[in-house]
């Protein structure tokens, strides 16, 4: 069953949504700062504030605790990346969003979470900078606040429209996901974090 649901506040496109808890969120977009909030039971959007950079196209928006809505990176006019990400705290009326003193160079990243006993984090694959693609991977520690380097590397430069790559066996951690490689040919990519080691 189709149901109609009620326009925007703002008109924006390359902007990014995610969803949580019954509630998506519109986050950013071309020429646009702005962020809403809908209610999908209501069907009715609320204005939230704005970011604190006046564009974010195609931003990495990822929602932890189900309470802490994080963007990261982007872009603005001429593909410029935005290094910049900000946070915001979505359990608080009127809530503003926070700069984080993290960089990360890339956009379109491919996006995998990880919660152990040994981490507590987001794993950031490939990406775009300066319209080149990536085969780079970073780390940003939900534990200490910090993005690093990761020593292994995707065997393909890849840039990912979409920021989730999806599970196909969570007993061997594969993970698959479509993406661009350099010939801006549409190709699946297919990851196995086994590969990726990490220092405790």
């Amino acid at each position: 069953e189709v149901h109609c649901m009620n326009p925007m506040k703002n008109s924006r496109f390359k902007h990014s949504m995610i969803a949580c808890n019954g509630y998506l969120y519109a986050i950013g977009g071309n020429n646009n700062c702005t962020c809403e909030q809908y209610d999908i039971e209501n069907n009715s959007w609320k204005t939230m504030n704005r970011l604190c950079v006046k564009e974010r196209k195609y931003p990495i928006l990822f929602i932890y605790n189900e309470s802490i809505l994080y963007v990261f990176s982007g872009y603005s006019e001429g593909k410029k990346c935005l290094s910049t990400s900000e946070k915001i705290n979505l359990k608080i009326p009127n809530a503003s969003w926070v700069l984080l003193e993290i960089k990360l160079d890339y956009y379109g990243c491919g996006v995998i979470y990880f919660n152990n006993n040994h981490d507590d984090s987001i794993l950031f694959f490939g990406g775009k900078m300066n319209n080149s693609c990536s085969n780079e991977v970073f780390k940003y520690s939900f534990r200490n606040g910090k993005i690093e380097k990761i020593n292994q590397k995707m065997e393909t430069k890849m840039f990912f429209k979409e920021n989730t790559m999806l599970s196909l066996n969570n007993y061997d951690n594969t993970y698959i996901q479509l993406g661009e490689n350099e010939n801006n040919e549409i190709v699946p990519y297919t990851l196995q974090t086994d590969a990726i080691i990490f220092e405790y």
